[in-house]
């Protein structure tokens, strides 16, 4: 993977508020396992891409976990898929080591519930969850690149809304605002596809022109 200095680590203010919240409520404890957790689980994505030479460009802590920005294109559907798979892979790696070793059983539940919610989680399909890199893979292997970003966009605002509507029909408030964060990242993932596709596009008719000189 290459390092450079413009690479960025940020501490989104979802994670600010919940580390807040859980000094005031008293859980500093068990956010500090679920913080650690989040940083095995994206240090299995960062080391599967420092085996296939990835260029690492933002790394952001949030309070559903980590989001690593990448510049992928060098990568083949087959690494992408490892690197997704990555992070899952670690976090199964932590639940058959906990249970094979003496700690405290109190401990040794909470980590283990949180590995086991971080992989339900990160499986949902949904940007920019692991999930949604995994179907966008198998979409890219079949269509065009954007038909692929077109359907893959359309996957993952389905199940939002499902995963939304649950957090309503629950009533559990931590599943709706979750639900909010996600949406947010959708709607930026949607300006960044609008602005390149513009750009490729004034690239192409610029290429024409050159051509029919």
């Amino acid at each position: 993977m290459i390092f450079t200095t413009n690479v960025k680590i940020k501490i989104h203010y979802s994670l600010i508020i919940f580390i807040i919240l859980s000094l005031f409520l008293g859980q500093l404890k068990y956010v500090l396992i679920f913080l650690t957790i989040v940083l095995l689980h994206e240090g299995g994505h960062i080391f599967a891409l420092l085996l296939f030479k990835g260029e690492l460009q933002k790394i952001t802590l949030t309070v559903v976990g980590g989001i690593i920005d990448v510049n992928d294109y060098k990568l083949n559907n087959l690494q992408n898929l490892i690197v997704s798979l990555s992070g899952i892979t670690i976090n199964v790696l932590i639940i058959l080591i906990i249970k094979n070793i003496y700690i405290d059983s109190a401990i040794k539940e909470v980590i283990l519930s949180y590995n086991k919610l971080m992989i339900a989680f990160n499986l949902l399909p949904i940007y920019p969850l692991d999930g949604f890199r995994i179907i966008e893979v198998f979409l890219n292997m079949v269509f065009d690149y954007e038909y692929a970003q077109d359907l893959s966009t359309i996957v993952s605002s389905f199940f939002l809304i499902l995963i939304c509507m649950y957090g309503m029909i629950s009533k559990s408030g931590a599943i709706i605002i979750i639900s909010i964060f996600l949406f947010l990242k959708m709607l930026e993932r949607r300006k960044v596809l609008k602005f390149s596709r513009i750009r490729h596009n004034a690239y192409n008719i610029a290429l024409i022109r050159r051509l029919n000189r």
